[in-house]
């Protein structure tokens, strides 16, 4: 007999830059969602200076194929298209525009083109 995994809420702080202020605290909570198990994720700040005030945001990704459970989250190219946009609009600046934004939208690039392969092999499978 399986035992049921138990899955425990992830702190994710990759992101982090060392000591910058603003980092946001990024949280995720196991769920299950139309019989699968996957997370949604928790964005916090917390300000030490304004008591109680805190920005919050949750969201979750896209949840099995669209045709079969509706549109229910998010795309991680829907994610990587809105990064590469803001990332685009710094680089329109002069103030903004560096060499690390462009090769941050380029290896962005890179994976959005992974992930339409994989969609396109999936897609293919079906057929």
């Amino acid at each position: 007999m399986l035992e049921e995994m138990v899955r425990e809420t992830e702190v994710i702080d990759s992101h982090h830059v060392k000591g910058y202020a603003f980092n946001i605290d990024i949280k995720a909570v196991p769920v299950e969602r139309y019989g699968i198990p996957t997370f949604t994720y928790n964005l916090v700040k917390e300000y030490d200076d304004k008591p109680g005030y805190q920005f919050i945001k949750d969201f979750s990704f896209q949840i099995g194929d669209p045709k079969v459970f509706g549109v229910n989250g998010v795309t991680n190219e829907a994610l990587l298209a809105i990064m590469i946009h803001r990332l685009q609009g710094f680089q329109n600046n002069p103030a903004t525009n560096c060499s690390e934004n462009q090769e941050a939208i380029n290896h962005m690039e890179l994976a959005m083109e992974a992930l339409y392969s994989r969609t396109r092999r999936i897609q293919a499978s079906k057929k």
